[in-house]
């Protein structure tokens, strides 16, 4: 996996615009790490995003 800035420069070395860097379907060591650590966030067992009561303040 790369970095974001070794991504940019096999770009380069391939004569690839980074402006189809978007279309590329790869994934830099910085969004995996930030996925991951999303991923293996704790959550609540009885989590429901919707609530069926809405609280307002007045």
């Amino acid at each position: 996996m790369l970095t974001e800035k070794g991504f940019d420069e096999a770009l380069k070395i391939l004569y690839i615009p980074t402006a189809q860097k978007e279309y590329i379907l790869v994934k830099s060591f910085e969004v995996q790490k930030i996925v991951n650590k999303i991923m293996d966030a704790p959550r609540p067992e009885n989590y429901n995003p919707i609530e069926n009561k809405k609280k307002y303040q007045k």
